[in-house]
């Protein structure tokens, strides 16, 4: 019996003391997964926001060199050209599709107000009695006129239907002025959210990472899950989701912990300068080395003449684990043209 204890009592000891060896590198490893999935989670979150600030700075500069060109036309009293401005814009630029025009009977040389609406499907300027208002952002707008030496800025307006065909929309808007810096009317442009919605999901991302953008006021323009689209991001209840949102939309950026339930979620959230809206991802911590493997298998770091920078792998360079799948028969799939492993020899090759 005391050859048995003390055996017993060894392995207990030695059991301990591995346990106790390794705890500290369970640990060690479990911090390193964190930080590098907050990290994955902030360089995912800065290139949605770099491909949303690509698209609205397309818009914003059209959308700007129509309020010119209104100007001009305006000026001279060019009513036909100003009408014929929105089909122009809509029929030379891609990005134009909802392009629109209000202008004031006040300076108009036969009194008459101005509101044309054109789309690209329609092809026909549509008249429209109410265009959203632009308000000064304070800086270079004292109420009534702007400083020649600031011209103000495309400002982008919440989400709404869009008046004529009831297509969500979020709309720029941009003043149209006179010589003297007065503004005689707005110049518009309406982006249906649905084209924000393909930034999103061409980023290919695992259903375990939750994207969503979001307007000022938390309405949900872009997301990974479609069936959110349009939607308040938290309803107005307590939850810990509420509270995680509410902080999103009141900072410029950050991280956070919240719990949902029993989960616990990890919130990374960025801003697009140009517009206010939140890119905000979410993904479970218990998701965490899931997460990272994916990153790690479908991130590839290139170097450019702008430093280096990270590509998502497509999915016809997915590589030789895609070509292996079996097929329903048993047998291994051929590989599609571009998958592979790579400098693989050729077969029945000669020299």
């Amino acid at each position: 019996m005391g050859k048995k204890s003390f055996f017993g009592h060894a392995a207990l000891w030695a059991l301990c003391l591995a346990a106790a060896a390794c705890y500290p590198g369970y640990r060690l490893a479990q911090n390193y997964i964190a930080g590098r999935m907050e990290a994955q989670l902030r360089t995912e979150t800065e290139s949605i926001l770099q491909a949303l600030h690509t698209a609205i700075l397309q818009k914003s500069v059209l959308l700007r060199k129509a309020a010119r060109d209104a100007e001009e036309y305006w000026a001279v009293g060019d009513l036909p050209g100003c009408r014929a401005l929105p089909p122009r814009y809509v029929t030379s630029y891609d990005a134009a599709t909802g392009l629109g025009l209000s202008l004031s009977a006040g300076d108009s040389p036969d009194k008459e107000a101005l509101a044309v609406y054109a789309y690209r499907d329609e092809g026909q300027p549509k008249t429209l009695e109410a265009f959203p208002d632009y308000v000064g952002d304070g800086m270079s707008w004292d109420g009534t006129s702007w400083d020649k030496k600031s011209p103000a800025s495309p400002q982008w307006m919440p989400f709404r239907r869009q008046s004529l065909t009831g297509a969500p929309t979020v709309t720029a808007v941009c003043p149209v002025c006179t010589a003297d810096r007065r503004q005689v009317g707005t110049a518009v442009l309406d982006t249906n959210i649905f084209e924000l919605q393909k930034l999103v999901t061409a980023r290919g991302l695992p259903p375990s990472l939750m994207v969503d953008v979001l307007d000022g006021s938390g309405t949900i323009l872009a997301s990974s899950r479609p069936a959110a689209l349009m939607r308040p991001m938290a309803p107005n209840t307590s939850s810990d989701l509420a509270r995680a949102i509410k902080t999103a939309l009141s900072e410029r950026e950050g991280e956070l912990l919240y719990t949902d339930g029993v989960e616990t979620i990890r919130l990374v959230f960025g801003t697009a300068p140009e517009t206010g809206w939140k890119v905000c991802m979410r993904s479970r911590v218990r998701d965490d080395f899931q997460n990272v493997k994916w990153f790690w298998e479908n991130d590839v770091r290139v170097y450019s003449c702008c430093g280096f920078h990270t590509v998502r792998r497509s999915a016809a360079s997915a590589g030789a684990k895609n070509s292996e799948a079996l097929s329903p028969g048993g047998e291994p799939k051929p590989a599609p043209p571009g998958r592979g492993r790579r400098f693989s020899p050729i077969p029945n090759s000669t020299k």
